[in-house]
């Protein structure tokens, strides 16, 4: 019976690997500026993410039931839980990215918007190396990048109105790899 419990833990674990492996993807693809992955394949990553945390999320519900963990497997099904939410936000919201960067022109790309692009990859490693003082650090940083593209972005708008919209989105997608960071802040806390 314990082998048969020990298995469907490592399967678990397993399953969410793959999931952080798709979710790491999915950001990358979807921050990276010259990514070639179309977007019919990020779709299809967010697609693996969503049915991904269904079958995780099942299968840790049948373990609590039926194998009542305790202690360290309790923590880990608890905190698999948690994080599973997060990871596929994160695939989604870097569809949302991807399809922004996809369309717009180069001419509007600020420096700062790719700073925060190497943020969150920095920040995903942190968080894959546990290294929960420098996520937190980075978060900092993202939410202060943050604050500095809305002014840079308010001072576009007032000296042109040529490429509002563009301004715009670049705003969204400033907030999209905000969001990320919090994604992942809150990965690493679980």
């Amino acid at each position: 019976m314990r082998d048969i419990y020990l298995a469907q833990l490592n399967d678990l674990e397993a399953q969410f690997n793959t999931m952080l492996t798709l979710s790491c993807d999915a950001l990358h693809y979807g921050a990276d500026f010259q990514s070639t992955k179309s977007l019919e394949e990020m779709e299809l990553i967010v697609e693996r993410l969503n049915t991904l945390e269904k079958d995780i999320f099942h299968s840790c519900e049948m373990l609590i039931l039926k194998q009542q963990p305790v202690a360290q497997d309790l923590e880990f099904i608890t905190r698999t839980i948690k994080q599973i939410h997060d990871l596929r936000r994160m695939g989604e919201i870097s569809l949302n990215s991807a399809k922004i960067i996809a369309q717009m022109p180069k001419e509007c790309m600020l420096d700062l918007l790719e700073k925060m692009a190497n943020l969150l990859f920095e920040m995903f490693d942190a968080f894959k190396d546990s290294n929960l003082q420098r996520v937190e650090e980075i978060e900092n940083l993202m939410d202060s990048c943050f604050g500095q593209m809305k002014e840079q972005i308010a001072q576009k708008l007032q000296d042109s109105y040529l490429n509002a919209h563009w301004w715009l989105e670049i705003l969204m997608l400033s907030k999209y790899f905000e969001k990320i960071a919090d994604h992942i802040s809150a990965m690493a806390y679980a």
